[in-house]
């Protein structure tokens, strides 16, 4: 099995939304809760990186751990009411004090937190409606052979991304006021673009309107 670790981003102000994203509903269930019940299938461990409303946040997030799942949560995830329980001790909350220096400083921080990570499958918190199935797919994709795995929608390359220890070793090397698109052009990695047929992946949850959509 490959050793993959979930690194979700929830750090931002939600600005553009209007709303604090991280605990707006999609079907019923906060953003961020659906992405880890996802992420929960395909992960050993997952760290969620929070900053604006840390507090508030990861009194919900232990809140959402430690109480009796709902059906629809565990249909979610096909999880098992034991499997929840146990969910709890995968979970690292972790808040990153310059979360307004922007993502890539989250990113960073967020694999400082990971133990010598060997897979990273990179999140945001704005995607919390890509297919379960997705994951379990995507995850098939991994191989030796490359650095970067990318899913791409006709022609469109989109989030999340799986990428190796080489990655995050250049990417904790770089500079903190760079960003990740940066990092990729300068550097040599061996990338795949996987093409799916998931429309959602190039699709972010930021405004109002996307939400309706």
């Amino acid at each position: 099995m490959v050793s993959l670790d979930g690194l979700i981003i929830s750090a931002g102000y939600s600005s553009r939304m209007k709303h604090f994203k991280p605990l707006m509903n999609y079907n019923g269930i906060p953003f961020l809760l659906s992405i880890i019940i996802k992420l929960s299938k395909v992960c050993q461990n997952i760290v969620v990186v929070i900053g604006y409303q840390a507090d508030n946040l990861k009194k919900e997030i232990t809140h959402w751990l430690s109480q009796s799942p709902e059906d629809t949560w565990l249909k979610l995830g096909n999880l098992t009411e034991t499997s929840w329980f146990n969910l709890s001790q995968r979970i690292n909350i972790q808040y990153n004090q310059d979360f307004n220096l922007g993502m890539f400083s989250s990113l960073q921080y967020g694999l400082r937190q990971l133990p010598n990570p060997v897979w990273v499958l990179y999140h945001f918190v704005d995607q919390p409606h890509i297919p379960t199935h997705f994951y379990s797919k995507f995850v098939t994709q991994i191989s030796s052979n490359f650095n970067w795995i990318q899913p791409v929608y006709k022609g469109r390359k989109a989030h999340p991304i799986i990428f190796d220890s080489v990655v995050t070793n250049t990417i904790l090397k770089a500079d903190p006021g760079t960003n990740l698109n940066t990092v990729v052009k300068q550097s040599k990695f061996k990338k795949k673009y996987w093409n799916c047929q998931f429309p959602e992946i190039i699709q972010d949850l930021n405004t109002q309107l996307d939400l309706m959509k």
